[in-house]
């Protein structure tokens, strides 16, 4: 978790400084603030910007995934809870959603205690979570990989992530149910464009995929 810190404080430092730029281009100080800038540009590139990921850095992706696969829990937990504020649980189903690949993406029995959740999208997943909400969340527990991340092609690794879910009810958060039903869940590690400041970079970032 050390390296994912430092990597995201590599992130910001990249983006203040270059919003710094405009207006610091013309003061005294400029070269020094353009070396910043190009300091924190180089640590982005050599980061997220190579063309191949080593060993170690997809070891990291692998527990990124993890960790994203815990977030979609928590935001679904959100979104799907009668008692918040409505903004606030559309915010946790469009957080949810991000995490995962672009496209359509399938959701296998989610919760138990949900007569109608056999395979769903996840974009009815999450409607429904804030139309009617649900009477339990989804806990993840015993998260392991399963198939570790394999080159695809030159921009996408892909791998699996096993679980166990743990319903918990919102009214009695204390008696948690036992672990329903083992799931898998894709994940990949895909090179895609994105803007820092002025300047484009071809980076790694990590998504989850289906749910089965």
């Amino acid at each position: 978790m050390k390296w994912i810190t430092h990597i995201f404080f590599l992130l910001l430092l990249y983006v203040l400084c270059s919003s710094k730029s405009c207006s610091d281009d013309r003061a005294s100080g400029s070269r020094f603030e353009k070396g910043r800038i190009e300091a924190a540009r180089d640590s982005v590139r050599h980061v997220f910007g190579t063309d191949t990921l080593s060993t170690s850095r997809l070891k990291a992706f692998e527990h990124t995934a993890e960790q994203k696969l815990v977030d979609f829990a928590d935001y679904l937990k959100i979104a799907s809870d009668t008692s918040v504020n409505a903004l606030f649980r559309k915010q946790g189903a469009e957080m949810a959603g991000h995490l995962f690949i672009p496209g359509k993406v399938s959701i296998s029995y989610w919760s138990q205690n949900d007569a109608t959740a056999t395979r769903v999208t996840l974009q009815d997943l999450l409607e429904k979570c804030i139309s009617v909400g649900m009477r339990t969340w989804v806990q993840p527990v015993t998260i392991t990989i399963l198939i570790p991340f394999i080159r695809e092609n030159d921009s996408a690794y892909k791998g699996r992530l096993v679980f166990y879910g743990q319903n918990v009810s919102y009214s009695e958060p204390f008696q948690k149910q036992n672990a329903f039903k083992r799931l898998s869940v894709d994940i990949y590690a895909i090179r895609k464009v994105k803007s820092f400041g002025t300047e484009n970079l071809r980076v790694w970032e990590v998504y989850l995929g289906d749910i089965n």
